[in-house]
């Protein structure tokens, strides 16, 4: 696979990065691991890193702020819910920061559990990050175009 210099739309694109809230506070990283491998201009990461990455080239460090906006998104109080604590009958030992896969009328849902109160139990169906202003370091490890299949897939493929 022929490599490429410019990070564009259906390019495989690898970074590494470290990810934090605003005020240093680490939230993600890949260092020691693999790195973040994607397919630009399909959705894959958030729009505001994506909108970022455009146009960069192999090499390149990047250091971004991204407001939830362009990010996972505000808090939207309303998608809060509590739901009775009989929901939850089959699951043994019910923690506040559990996930689960709810069914809802766009299919599954995943939420975090936030409070058990009363025999009520609030979920919350935001990202962990949601609301948060986030603060990226990104190094562009490699780009490359991306092949017919993962352009079909939607995803890359791993040899």
């Amino acid at each position: 696979m022929s490599t490429t210099a410019t990070v564009e739309n259906d390019h495989v694109i690898s970074v590494h990065y470290t990810l934090t809230e605003v005020d240093g506070d680490l939230l993600d990283s890949s260092e020691g691991q693999e790195p973040l491998i994607f397919i630009a201009g399909h959705g894959n990461i958030i729009a505001g890193l994506e909108e970022a990455l455009i146009g960069k080239e192999m090499g390149d460090e990047i250091d971004i702020t991204i407001k939830p906006e362009d990010a996972y998104g505000p808090i939207q109080e309303e998608a809060i819910h509590a739901i009775p604590l009989t929901a939850f009958e089959d699951v043994e030992d019910l923690e506040v920061g559990m996930r689960f896969h709810l069914q809802s009328d766009q299919g599954p849902a995943p939420v975090t559990v936030t409070h058990i109160e009363d025999g009520m139990v609030t979920i919350d169906p935001h990202h962990p990050f949601a609301g948060k202003t986030l603060h990226f370091l990104v190094h562009i490890a490699d780009i490359r175009k991306a092949t017919e299949a993962e352009l079909q897939n939607g995803h890359v493929q791993t040899v």
